[in-house]
């Protein structure tokens, strides 16, 4: 069977120098001698393309063991672009709670629509939160959103056995907000508020062979 992948993220850092190539380390800001820069503290500083998809062993051991990419199987043609859309958890859930809005479930519908005609897919979500809060609190709201973005997909047909789950609380934030406070800390820490989704479509094997035959 041919298979034709389509993958969507839903998604969504200071520096010195120190590490490893660029080549080996995308979704990292890279320092003017092409290694992965460091903050003062020896963090490696992600870009704002960066999702755990991205981690590597030198910068985010963690995240390597506990979100592993999705493995696609080998095909023989080049595989279609791999698009991103950003799922803002201020949009996506009501304030301090894993219910989605409805700007949530038109934008995991967006996937939804991706899979109708696929033979198989491959799903991975994972939750974020900001650091405010206790962490453990955190740590289950990561879990429950991401949960919540399973079970609407499930229930909109992707089946169950197809989306793995993975909650990372405040342990991935894209911007840190050193010295602020109140609503200007909340306002600045929303990008950290997301859930991420690492999409694979393949279609059936006799849609790619009409593709192929119209080529």
């Amino acid at each position: 069977m041919t298979m034709k992948p389509f993958r969507v993220s839903l998604i969504a850092g200071a520096m010195t120098m120190s590490g490893f190539a660029f080549a080996a380390a995308p979704g990292y800001v890279i320092s003017d001698r092409g290694d992965v820069a460091r903050s003062g503290t020896g963090e490696c500083v992600r870009s704002s393309q960066w999702t755990p998809l991205d981690a590597t062993i030198q910068c985010d051991p963690d995240i390597t063991t506990s979100f592993a990419p999705v493995q696609l199987e080998p095909i023989e043609e080049a595989q279609a672009p791999m698009s991103r859309i950003a799922l803002d958890t201020d949009t996506t859930f009501a304030f301090d709670s894993a219910d989605l809005t409805v700007q949530g479930k038109q934008k995991l519908d967006e996937i939804v629509d991706a899979s109708r005609d696929a033979e198989r897919m491959q799903v991975q979500v994972a939750g974020h939160t900001d650091r405010i809060g206790p962490e453990e609190y955190n740590q289950d709201l990561s879990r429950r959103r991401a949960e919540a973005v399973k079970e609407y997909l499930v229930s909109e047909g992707i089946p169950e056995e197809s989306i793995s789950v993975a909650a990372l609380g405040e342990s991935n934030p894209i911007v840190q907000c050193e010295g602020m406070s109140g609503d200007t800390l909340i306002e600045c820490l929303q990008p950290n508020r997301r859930s991420e989704v690492e999409f694979a479509a393949f279609a059936p094997a006799d849609t790619q062979q009409q593709e192929d035959v119209q080529r």
